[in-house]
């Protein structure tokens, strides 16, 4: 009689405690399954974080090349602009050392040298003068 119920509200007891704490270590293992996925999350938030700081300096790299670059570019416009105003002066520079011959040098013909000395001073000159102002 009474024992029986006595004992099957017990039995009944003893396996609602059961199934208690086994729910209570399913929470406990995905809790730590939680904190594990929580400590991978983190280092893979890490890893993205290194990741992008090395791509924010390889942009910054890559535009400080393309600026060298460009600077480059613009001076070598620069120099080039340099030589063509030089190399358009020569035959007026000809024609103001040799007046009365620079026709005949500006279209490469050969002259006759009145004064060999004289006109390898005045070539060392220009070429002297032109190599300081940018010319090439």
């Amino acid at each position: 009689g009474e024992d029986g119920w006595l004992r099957l509200d017990k039995v009944k007891e003893l396996q609602w405690i059961a199934t208690l704490l086994k729910l209570m270590e399913l929470a406990s293992a995905k809790g730590a399954a939680a904190t594990r996925l929580e400590g991978t999350l983190r280092r893979d938030l890490e890893v993205a974080r290194a990741e992008l700081v090395a791509a924010e300096l390889a942009i910054k790299s890559e535009e400080a090349r393309q600026a060298a670059l460009w600077k480059a570019i613009e001076e070598s416009d620069r120099a080039s602009d340099a030589f063509e105003s030089a190399y358009k002066a020569i035959p007026a520079s000809l024609s103001t050392l040799y007046p009365d011959q620079s026709q005949a040098l500006c279209t490469g013909l050969e002259v006759p040298r009145l004064s060999r000395v004289n006109e390898e001073a005045h070539v060392k000159a220009f070429l002297t003068d032109s190599r300081t102002t940018g010319g090439e």
